[in-house]
């Protein structure tokens, strides 16, 4: 059985969409959240809510959770910073909203609409001390077809979906990797089909 740790203080929809998407049985996963979240019990997904606010003690409290899980990886979803004792022990990965090194920090999507980008990207980078500066893992480039922010933040949402299914599944050394060597429906696109890549 792979494990594999979510730590987040978002709503976790890309976790959830992942789970209806590509839910592989061999996975067990362990949630650490700072937000109580009702969903439908799963027998592979447990879920640890730490309601600290002082982020010291969320990261005391979410290590002695992780060491006990022992998971293979680890995939934020967190604003706030992850202490080292975490990603110096687990591979820890984090999703980000830009084609890094670009965009770092919060409000990527927005600084990227404001620009008028002619494409949609997102990167999976490894968590290091500094933020989103990690050595980059994945990248994945979407076509803007509709300028408005809202087109921005769904093509984002789905490139996180399929940025995290990418982490959890990575087993190729090649230089790019189809999602189970399949064509993926970009939404938003008049469901044209495209390929998405993602680069080593």
């Amino acid at each position: 059985m792979i494990k594999i740790c979510i730590i987040g203080n978002s709503d976790l929809g890309t976790f959830f969409n992942y789970i209806k998407l590509f839910n592989k049985k061999n996975i067990e996963f362990l949630i650490i959240s700072t937000k109580k979240k009702k969903f439908k019990k799963l027998k592979n997904v447990k879920f640890n809510f730490i309601s600290n606010l002082n982020n010291n003690k969320f990261n005391t409290e979410a290590y002695k959770s992780i060491k006990k899980f022992n998971p293979r990886k680890i995939v934020l979803f967190y604003t706030r910073k992850i202490d080292k004792k975490i990603f110096n022990n687990y591979r820890t990965y984090n999703i980000h909203n830009s084609l890094l090194p670009y965009y770092k920090g919060l409000d990527a999507i927005k600084k990227s609409f404001k620009d008028k980008n002619r494409f949609i990207c997102s990167s999976s980078h490894l968590v290091n001390e500094k933020f989103d500066s990690g050595k980059i893992i994945y990248q994945i480039v979407t076509p803007v077809k509709t300028r408005n922010i809202k087109f921005f933040e769904k093509v984002a949402f789905y490139q996180r979906v399929i940025l995290l299914n990418a982490i959890i599944d990575s087993k190729s050394t090649e230089n790019y990797t189809l999602i189970n060597n399949k064509t993926i429906i970009s939404p938003g696109l008049n469901k044209k089909k495209i390929n998405y890549k993602f680069w080593r």
